[in-house]
């Protein structure tokens, strides 16, 4: 039997391990654990990054329009051309080795448009494109136009200068997308591309010098030191000046990124602060976000995550943690294996530029561990009420509880306590035997014990032994009342309000009816665990349980149910009338008072539950 419920159990923990697991599996190939995949990534970056960028052989420089450059020039932002043409005219004189212009350009001439400097405002700018041409490839940056669904076109001119110095298209997207919590993440490939012909910024600067590919993956956030940035304004200083040198020190045979850098405009929100002018930022000009994608396409690759088989693999294995009962060391190997695991998953995101899914197998690997704490925790209550049910056949409900709170300990002992002490007995059992097979008069019995026990019990007592036909009882421990002799008194009503119920059932079965002789007797008694180690219960022992037994015989001499000792009648004064028979002996013992109670008919007993009553001499 053991060896059958065994193997049910093992069978069961594998469906529930096998169930777990593809549920685990599906959560991470639908994206669910996405949200904690996120955040766990970013502080991955952050980490790598405060522990020292990783360092980087081509990275590029950016040129800012920012708003030193607004104030220093009567022309608005749109007028620009004339200030690009002397820059490019000036970066043609030391060859960068690409250069790409993340800003907005004119869809139409600008020749009629004059100032007192400025005769043409196409020519200033051509003139600098075409000498850029001449010796770099120019990527120029197209604008997404929403209400036309379409790039607003650039000035043909333009283009097509710029197209004699490039491989292929010089065009590009700036175009970036955003995850769900608004921070940018990923490379923007065809899926967030308004147009499937759309290249992105710097992917079409990195083919420009021979890197061409069908670029996916996460950026990769740990390359490079902090950013600084290069106003347009100094690069003016330095062209005008003539300072030939400082151009080429800052920008000879480099990568060249021009772009608008301002306060208010053009912010992302990256999971790394990337600009060392705003230390601790993370929403910084989108200038930061092409050049940090540019440095992942030219150092190494974008950052890959494992194929979708390997990754449900991985995270399915965080379902292993519902093996094994839940314990302290179970948690803590857990919580070990965790961190562990966080280990790797940042020595591949920084040495591999591989992303593990640490996030969705730690959210399985802790899911898993609360379902088998819920299982096991459901499992021990069952198991223990299973254990109570039977157990409290055996010592009873009160003391039970008593074990079950701590309030009774398991070492053999007693202590003194006043309590009040049953005995109840069938008279006459002999003849109601004689009359009945073995098997019936067990029933008859256990149907006896299972209309007077519930009576002790709801009273507060405690069953102390079963004898034969008849019982005892203790009323005050192990659970301490207020006032154990009117609570043995209910009792003792109720049990013979039970008994009358049961011979009018016997009646109907032709099997004579059950008399019961009560005895009630109140003082100190020892209660505790007697017997050895292996087996012991916990009983009542002394003169007042011995007087007790004594006392009951007395029913069948006197025409009363219950017959109570003195000390009973005292500590009800009051509260009920009780038939003075005398002074008796005892056997064994002194002579005692003793009183006769039939509890059926008469006044209530003040302040009781029921309503037992005095008798009257018979």
């Amino acid at each position: 039997m053991s060896a059958v419920l065994k193997t049910s159990g093992l069978r069961r923990d594998l469906w529930l391990l096998l169930g777990f697991s593809a549920t685990a599996v599906a959560l991470q190939l639908t994206g669910a654990f996405a949200p904690f995949e996120r955040p766990v990534r970013d502080a991955g970056f952050q980490l790598l990054r405060a522990s020292g960028p990783l360092p980087i052989a081509n990275d590029l420089v950016l040129v800012a329009v920012d708003e030193a450059f607004l104030e220093s020039t009567p022309e608005p932002l749109t007028l620009i051309h004339p200030y690009l043409g002397r820059v490019m005219t000036g970066l043609a004189q030391v060859k960068p080795s690409v250069v790409g212009l993340d800003l907005v350009l004119p869809s139409k001439s600008y020749r009629d448009m004059q100032s007192s400097r400025v005769k043409d405002y196409d020519l200033a700018l051509l003139t600098g494109l075409h000498a850029l041409a001449k010796v770099s490839p120019i990527v120029l940056s197209e604008t997404w136009d929403g209400l036309q669904g379409r790039f607003r076109p650039i000035f043909p001119s333009f283009v097509t200068i710029a197209r004699r110095s490039s491989k292929g298209d010089p065009t590009a997207s700036p175009v970036v997308c955003e995850d769900p919590d608004d921070i940018v993440r990923s490379y923007p490939g065809g899926k967030c591309q308004p147009t499937t012909a759309a290249v992105p910024q710097a992917a079409r600067m990195a083919a420009q010098l021979g890197n061409a590919q069908d670029w996916s993956g996460e950026i990769n956030f740990a390359l490079g030191a902090p950013m600084t940035l290069v106003s347009i304004v100094d690069v003016l200083q330095w062209v005008d000046s003539g300072a030939t040198e400082k151009i080429r020190a800052t920008f000879g045979g480099r990568a060249v990124l021009i772009g608008g850098a301002f306060s208010f405009e053009d912010r992302h929100t990256l999971p790394v602060a990337l600009s060392a002018a705003e230390p601790g930022e993370r929403k910084i000009p989108g200038l930061f976000l092409q050049a940090q994608i540019w440095r992942s396409l030219m150092n190494g690759g974008l950052v890959a995550s494992l194929p979708a088989p390997l990754q449900a693999a991985f995270v399915a294995s965080g379902a292993l943690a519902l093996q094994g009962r839940t314990g302290l060391r179970k948690l803590l190997l857990w919580l070990a294996a965790i961190a562990a695991m966080a280990g790797v998953a940042l020595f591949c995101l920084g040495a591999m530029t591989l992303i593990l899914p640490w996030g969705g197998w730690t959210a399985t690997v802790l899911a898993a561990v609360l379902l088998r704490g819920l299982i096991d925790l459901t499992t021990m209550l069952r198991s223990r009420r299973e254990v109570a049910d039977a157990f409290s056949g055996y010592v009873g409900p009160q003391v039970l509880r008593a074990i079950e709170r701590g309030e009774l300990k398991p070492d053999l002992g007693g202590e003194l306590r006043k309590v009040c002490v049953v005995y109840a007995d069938i008279r006459g059992f002999d003849r109601v035997s004689a009359v009945l097979a073995p098997d019936q008069l067990v029933r008859l019995v256990n149907r006896y014990f299972a209309v007077v026990s519930p009576a002790i019990q709801e009273a507060g007592g405690m069953i102390d032994k079963y004898l034969g036909d008849g019982l005892m009882a203790v009323f005050g421990a192990p659970q301490k009342l207020d006032d154990p002799v009117r609570h043995a008194l209910e009792a003792a009503q109720e049990m013979l309000l039970g008994v009358q119920t049961l011979n009018r059932d016997l009646a109907t079965e032709g099997i004579p009816p059950l008399q019961v002789g009560i005895g009630v007797h109140y003082g100190n008694v020892i209660v505790g665990h007697l017997g050895t180690t292996e087996r012991h219960e916990y009983t009542a022992v002394g003169m007042t349980v011995n007087a007790t037994s004594r006392i009951e015989v007395f029913s069948k001499q006197f025409p009363y149910p219950v017959i109570v000792s003195a000390a009973v009648v005292a500590a009800m004064t009051g509260r009920a009338t009780f038939a003075d028979i005398g002074v008796q002996e005892v056997s064994g013992m002194e002579t005692m008072q003793l009183y006769g109670w039939k509890p059926t008919a008469l006044e209530p007993l003040q302040g009781a539950r029921h309503v037992p009553g005095a008798g009257s001499r018979g």
